[in-house]
């Protein structure tokens, strides 16, 4: 079981699929929102002449969720998800094109909030992870972490953390900033057209078996984390 979903993702939408798809002026019927989120087509809910195929139905779920638009805090009983991967679209954007989904991230030695590695394969879709705006994230105890493609490692990076070193501050860690340089934290960049992906956390501890709290993720570069 997945314990929480709180890191934002980005997908990009390959622009061939745009090309070959004329897009309407509109469908009588069709619903284009869901919980405060426009749902713009190719995306859409209910028939599937409201949307351009499988990969991109929108299922509206119920929901209690409390989100800030222009700065007024606006209750939703309902939430989007990208149905054909099961995970919570944040938004849709038809111009870049690309949908932001919300995914879990990895967490490994960490107690209760231990979670399976992430297995989620995007291979046949029209989906891939948009390496311009993520980046493969690690934090932990002088780890190194490892993203892999079909077993093989495609990117990593290292942690070097000294006694101070506490799993809490992780959450003050902020992308955009030089905060995720190697201490504690580290980053690295995406391969291209990216579909699936496993992770791997390893102890700089020599003979080590195991190693302290650790996490590791596809993440959006300017994000905020809250672990």
């Amino acid at each position: 079981m997945i314990l929480k979903l709180v890191i934002h993702f980005i997908i990009l939408v390959i622009w061939e699929v745009f090309a070959q798809v004329k897009l309407p002026e509109g469908k009588s019927g069709c619903d284009w929102e869901c919980g405060g989120i426009s749902i713009p087509f190719l995306f859409g809910m209910k028939s599937s002449e409201c949307y351009a195929g499988k990969w991109f139905e929108i299922e509206c779920r119920n929901s209690s969720k409390t989100f800030t638009d222009n700065f007024v805090s606006i209750k939703s009983t309902h939430t989007p998800y990208l149905k054909s991967i099961g995970l919570e679209v944040v938004t849709i954007s038809v111009d870049e094109p690309m949908v932001e989904i919300k995914h879990p991230i990895y967490r490994s030695n960490c107690g209760s909030k231990d979670s399976p590695p992430v297995n989620l394969s995007l291979e046949g879709s029209p989906f891939v992870y948009f390496q311009k705006s993520n980046k493969f994230v690690a934090a932990g105890y002088n780890i190194m972490a490892f993203l892999k493609l079909n077993g093989s490692e495609v990117s990593g990076c290292m942690t070097i953390s000294d006694e101070n070193y506490k799993v809490g501050d992780i959450g003050k860690i902020r992308l955009a900033t030089s905060d995720c340089t190697g201490k504690s934290c580290c980053v690295s960049s995406l391969p291209l057209y990216l579909n699936e992906y496993s992770t791997e956390i390893k102890s700089l501890k020599e003979n080590a078996s195991s190693h302290e709290c650790s996490y590791a993720m596809i993440a959006r570069e300017d994000l905020s984390f809250g672990f």
